[in-house]
């Protein structure tokens, strides 16, 4: 359980104190540069790696929703959390959505298939590549990964619900998951578009007239988190689409290949 890094718990504690950027101060030199982008001019500097440095303040390019949770937790526990528990919990979630739906598919649509059978799914759903593999080092980078797909599975999930007895209720829940899937990891964002397409036409399909509110309810958290996330961006990188990508210490200058980054 020792973490390699600790980046949502920096953010999580900057959220907690109501400050966006985190609260590790750059080192002088670095404050100093020019042109702090290009790796050659940083040599000997001390940087946070791979996070995101703009008008002297260090912010993360990877999606705020874990961070926001985390924050909720920060007031009752002082000490780090690190990205492997969170890799760990999310990784566990995603499980949990997997079995969740495994099962439901067997209760309605394979109910002759014997029950061990249907555990092997479960166990196989659990232990397939990259489910184990993600755990081997759980940094930000899996931690940022597994929390969007514990979100798209879990809106998923929710559609799943929401097709086979249309409510308002499951829609949100499905909305709310999908906003937050892209909240964690932005190349969600066509995941969460394509299925939006998917209830639009399904919605319109039954014609009983409530289409207008189940789509308003499967709408509205997406709109909501569509703007806050847009928000966010502004204050931060002083562009709603900028996500902080453009700005990142690693390796290479983004700034020159960033262009070539998709």
């Amino acid at each position: 359980w020792r973490n390699e890094t600790s980046y949502y718990d920096l953010l999580a504690a900057a959220f907690s104190h109501g400050r966006i950027a985190l609260e590790i101060e750059p080192d002088p030199a670095l404050l100093a540069l020019e042109e702090p982008y290009e790796p050659a001019n940083r040599k000997g500097i001390p940087v946070l790696w791979d996070a995101t440095f703009y008008k002297g303040k260090y912010h993360i390019y990877w999606g705020p929703a874990p961070a926001l949770f985390l924050a909720l937790v920060k007031p009752f526990h002082a000490g780090e959390i690190g990205d492997k528990v969170l890799t760990f919990a999310f990784l566990t979630g995603t499980f949990a959505w997997q079995a969740l739906f495994l099962l439901d598919l067997w209760k309605r649509y394979f109910f002759n298939l014997r029950r061990w059978a249907v555990l092997t799914g479960v166990a196989f759903a659990g232990l397939v590549c990259p489910m184990p593999y993600i755990l081997v080092e759980g940094r930000i980078y899996e931690a940022a990964i597994v929390s969007g797909q514990f979100f798209l599975t879990g809106g998923i999930y929710w559609l799943y619900a929401a097709f086979h007895r249309p409510s308002w209720k499951p829609l949100a829940a499905a909305g709310l998951f999908l906003a937050l899937a892209a909240a964690s990891r932005t190349t969600l964002v066509p995941s969460a578009a394509f299925l939006g397409v998917v209830v639009f036409v399904w919605a319109a399909q039954i014609r009983d007239g409530k289409a207008p509110a189940r789509i308003a309810a499967f709408a509205a958290p997406l709109l909501a988190g569509a703007l806050a996330y847009g928000w966010y961006n502004y204050a931060r990188f002083d562009s709603f689409l900028e996500f902080g990508l453009r700005y990142q210490l690693t390796s290479y200058n983004f700034q020159k290949f960033f262009g070539e980054s998709f």
